[in-house]
């Protein structure tokens, strides 16, 4: 009797050391597969902090300096009289350029290429003459091709990466599949590829600048310095609602508060490049660099 006992307890204890080893390997799987996750993560985290740094940098150098200007792709459009933006196969790509600095009746040194130039030579195609690159990622001596967004054929998965898609865009993405924004992927040594892309928000109408309530006289209104100015974004379609409500821009603090106030996803996606909550700007002259 105390022998079959203890071979009971024997087998009963290798039992529960197999459950336990079992366990620890269960354990052990799981915390390397989540580490390895970790790591992948904060790689991806560390490149996509590296493109922010990188697009921050870009932009102070080109955008810094009070005399210059920057303006979209879509300018180039091929087809003025129509709505759609025709033959610019990437129109949100934002280029800088060279302000004319000096009066415009007399010759001026484009400082970034050394040409004297009259007013005159500037009124060219797509202004060629006063560009400098395009702000986003892109292969080495294409930033500067004026004609790049004009028809990116070689665009695809395995070189360039969507920044703006599907997901900001809504229904838009693929009845205006021009309005998906990409930008060139970069590799960063051995450790992965990352891209950037600076988006003109100051280029965009004001929510928050909707319909004010109006606490000055009408003379007073127009005369007025300061923050007090409308914007008509009530005038796009399906943002009607945003006037009927003269305190709601005040609380509209960023794209997406407009589906809360009551605009419809899609319609929100379908101004995505019209319209934000966080423009700023500083009053220079673009011709002398001094502040206004």
């Amino acid at each position: 009797m105390p022998r079959a006992f203890a071979l009971v307890s024997v087998l009963m204890l290798m039992a529960l050391v197999g459950l336990l080893a079992l366990g620890m390997l269960s354990l052990s799987t799981v915390t390397l597969r989540a580490t390895g996750q970790r790591g992948a993560l904060e790689k991806a985290r560390s490149n996509a902090r590296i493109a922010l740094m990188v697009a921050i940098g870009e932009l102070q150098k080109e955008m810094g300096p009070d005399m210059r200007v920057s303006a979209k792709a879509a300018l180039f459009d091929q087809s003025p009289s129509t709505e759609a933006i025709d033959g610019v196969g990437q129109p949100n790509w934002l280029a800088s350029y060279e302000s004319w600095g000096g009066w415009l009746t007399a010759p001026y040194k484009n400082p970034a290429t050394g040409e004297v130039l009259n007013i005159a030579d500037t009124y060219t195609p797509k202004r060629e003459k006063m560009f400098r690159r395009w702000l986003l990622s892109m292969p080495d001596g294409m930033s500067e091709d004026i004609n790049a967004p004009m028809s990116p054929s070689d665009l695809d998965d395995d070189n360039s990466i969507i920044l703006v898609g599907k997901g900001s865009l809504g229904s838009t993405a693929a009845s205006s599949p021009e309005q998906v924004t990409r930008a060139y992927l970069k590799t960063i040594g051995g450790n992965g590829r990352n891209a950037w892309w600076i988006s003109p928000e100051n280029q965009k109408a004001r929510i928050d600048m909707a319909k004010r309530n109006r606490n000055l006289t009408a003379e007073n209104w127009e005369s007025s310095s300061g923050d007090t100015a409308e914007v008509g974004v009530g005038s796009l379609p399906g943002l009607d609602d945003i006037d009927s409500d003269e305190s709601l821009s005040a609380k509209l603090v960023s794209r997406q508060s407009l589906r809360p106030a009551g605009a419809d996803a899609e319609v929100v996606g379908k101004h995505y490049f019209a319209i934000t909550a966080a423009s700023r700007g500083v009053l220079t002259s673009v011709r002398t660099g001094h502040l206004k």
